[in-house]
């Protein structure tokens, strides 16, 4: 990921700081990680705390305006950033920007924004209704309820005063939450379409290890209110979808 985001970032990283979370890393990449020299900044966690905490943990020491979440098993290609920040500059309420995310072992798509389905959960549209992407969307940007935070643009301001992750969650979940608490508060999430990476998707150690507690904490707090917006809001929004793909 790393050579990706000089390759593909190079005349942003002039103004910015990349900080690293090495989440109890073993020694040799530790010693890579500490090779490294401006922009690059690393933040050592002693023990691996997970995905939360870390991105915490970078989001109180980070000294940029605006926070770009990036998984490490992401392959970023040319053009990837701009559209998230055009979609800061012209979305009114903005929170969170995501992009379109193509598995990178298959080459389907795999995240293009999450809907919530009739039990409350949130799940990706690109997953399942694969058939409704053309491969290159020529609108700007669409919302949806929840974004992957494997790639995520958003305020550093608004991070930290919606209280950043809740840790509480470990390695999945933490994202949907997030936007939940977002939605609620009045801001919006969605995703700039013309920004498209490749990810390895879910091939983190453990990365599945605490999904039945991740899923029954969501469920607790936002099951009702995932409910109300599936009945209310899915059948505008896979409408919209439908269309955008026939007028494409």
């Amino acid at each position: 990921m790393l050579l990706g985001l000089i390759a593909h970032t190079r005349p942003h990283l002039k103004r910015a700081e990349v900080l690293i979370v090495d989440d109890g890393s073993r020694e040799e990449t530790v010693r890579m990680l500490d090779r490294l020299k401006e922009p690059f900044r690393v933040i050592h966690n002693a023990t691996n705390t997970g995905y939360a905490a870390s991105n915490n943990r970078a989001a109180r020491e980070a000294k940029g305006e605006m926070l770009v979440l990036l998984n490490n098993d992401l392959l970023l290609t040319r053009g990837w950033f701009e559209p998230l920040l055009s979609a800061h500059r012209t979305e009114k309420k903005l929170g969170v920007a995501g992009n379109v995310q193509i598995n990178a072992f298959t080459g389907a798509v795999d995240h293009m924004g999450k809907f919530i389905d009739p039990e409350g959960l949130p799940r990706h549209y690109g997953q399942l209704y694969e058939e409704l992407f053309p491969c290159e969307p020529d609108i700007g940007f669409m919302e949806f309820p929840s974004v992957t935070a494997a790639c995520w643009v958003i305020p550093k301001r608004l991070f930290l005063e919606m209280g950043g992750f809740d840790d509480r969650y470990r390695n999945g979940f933490e994202d949907d939450d997030f936007c939940q608490r977002l939605w609620q508060s009045g801001w919006r999430s969605g995703v700039a379409l013309r920004s498209r990476i490749y990810h390895y998707v879910s091939r983190s150690e453990g990365r599945k290890t605490h999904e039945d507690a991740n899923r029954d904490r969501y469920l607790s707090l936002w099951k009702e209110t995932g409910m109300q917006w599936y009945r209310e809001r899915f059948d505008e929004q896979f409408a919209l979808m439908r269309n955008w793909k026939r007028t494409t």
